[in-house]
């Protein structure tokens, strides 16, 4: 197939190696936790100064967290939510997405 010789063996290798990298991390950054908040009871104030209450899902969230309507739930220090990887991208999924 590739008698012609304008293409090396090597340049493939490399290709097909980047390739299958490139789609184990999206296969990661669409099923990996994108940093949910956890449930906190209305009364566990221990630890928790500055936590505000969701208006949509009426959860204890700290500051840098974000409702995703999506989702349906809040995140951790979200980005946004990716129609491409169906998971929004957050503080524990964020360098998978990037990679």
């Amino acid at each position: 197939m590739y008698n012609d010789h304008r293409v090396s063996g090597s340049f493939i290798v490399i290709y097909m190696t980047i390739s299958c990298m490139c789609l184990c991390s999206l296969f990661r950054a669409s099923t990996t936790n994108p940093g949910r908040v956890p449930l906190l009871s209305n009364s566990d104030d221990s630890g928790t100064e500055g936590y505000q209450v969701c208006k949509v899902c009426r959860l204890k969230r700290p500051p840098r967290a974000h409702h995703c309507r999506r989702c349906q739930q809040c995140v951790l220090k979200m980005d946004h939510h990716c129609p491409w990887i169906n998971n929004c991208v957050g503080e524990e999924n964020h360098y998978l997405f990037f990679c």
